[in-house]
């Protein structure tokens, strides 16, 4: 039960949690579309990669206990 309890305080914060990374993420792919040319050309983008495996990471963690 109190695994239970844990899992339902940690909901919100988690939530809040996603809805700012993907704030982030938003912001971040619409502020690099004028680097477009450089998409095409496959060149590497570790803030991206961060931010991306970060939320990944914390999220799977939630899933794990659902």
């Amino acid at each position: 039960m109190q695994e239970i309890s844990n899992a339902l305080t940690l909901l919100p914060k988690l939530r809040e949690f996603n809805n700012r990374i993907s704030a982030v993420l938003l912001f971040w792919l619409q502020s690099v579309r004028q680097y477009e040319p450089y998409f095409t050309q496959n060149v590497p983008l570790p803030g991206l990669d961060t931010l991306i495996l970060a939320q990944r990471r914390y999220f799977s963690v939630f899933i794990g206990m659902a």
